[in-house]
């Protein structure tokens, strides 16, 4: 039997005025490989910000781990980092691995 991780039920969006996502579904389970894709605008980033807590469904229910995500204690062992196209900086000096791996090292402290 598979674990689900993530699960989307019935999850509408709106900024405003304006419906971003509309009945999304899916379940996530241990060992899945996921890819995003979709157009721009297409509600990649607001899928990944409902994931993350950063914004509330309008309707419908998200669980992490089978918690609500308002109830799930680890928030701080989730994260992303945000792509800026028109602000990139050919001169950074850190490769994609490196900029992935800042997320996973935040919780070593030393001092």
């Amino acid at each position: 039997m598979t674990n689900a991780i993530v699960e989307m039920n019935n999850v509408d969006f709106h900024y405003r005025d304006r419906q971003a996502l509309s009945h999304v579904n899916f379940i996530i389970n241990e060992g899945d490989f996921i890819g995003l894709v979709g157009p721009n605008g297409g509600g990649k980033t607001t899928l990944i910000k409902l994931l993350l807590g950063i914004e509330k469904p309008t309707t419908g229910s998200i669980n992490i781990f089978g918690k609500p995500i308002d109830k799930f204690k680890q928030k701080n062992k989730l994260g992303y980092v945000s792509q800026k196209a028109n602000t990139f900086n050919r001169g950074f000096p850190a490769t994609v691995e490196e900029v992935v791996s800042m997320g996973a090292n935040r919780e070593i402290r030393l001092f």
